[in-house]
């Protein structure tokens, strides 16, 4: 019989390859096992997220969320799925958790950026970019 871990384990080798469909199947088995192990619920998330297929991906990063409200990367995730979703609101607010949580997160604060240039707000968006270049030097290549 194999573990919640071994699923997971596979699972994520998946998502590294870019074979999310795959992934997804690994994490749905790993869920099956242990509900309330919250990487599988946000790696389920991020692949979800990479198919586009975004209501599935909300519900999945909720799901980790309510396990552990202290994942700066799932918050993030999570806001960079309702940026897609035309929710400029809602993103702000898991973005506004993320670094929160940890204010070197760096990938957050260049998806504020995009926020704020989608929303109109150069100048808070250039701020966004110095500060997630600051921590991360290889965003400047995006």
């Amino acid at each position: 019989m194999e573990s919640a871990k071994g699923h997971f384990d596979k699972g994520t080798v998946y998502l590294a390859q870019g074979q999310y469909r795959e992934a997804i199947k690994e994490y749905d088995q790993a869920v099956k096992l242990d509900p309330n192990f919250v990487k599988q619920w946000s790696n389920m998330g991020y692949a979800f997220f990479k198919l586009h297929e975004y209501e599935k991906a909300i519900y999945c990063f909720q799901k980790a969320l309510s396990i552990d409200s202290e994942l700066a990367d799932t918050w993030n995730n999570l806001g960079a799925t309702h940026y897609e979703l035309g929710d400029n609101k809602k993103a702000y607010e898991c973005f506004q958790n993320a670094v929160r949580i940890n204010p070197d997160h760096a990938l957050t604060w260049y998806n504020m950026g995009l926020l704020y240039i989608s929303s109109h707000n150069p100048i808070q968006a250039l701020e966004c970019y110095r500060k997630a270049i600051s921590l991360k030097p290889k965003l400047a290549e995006h």
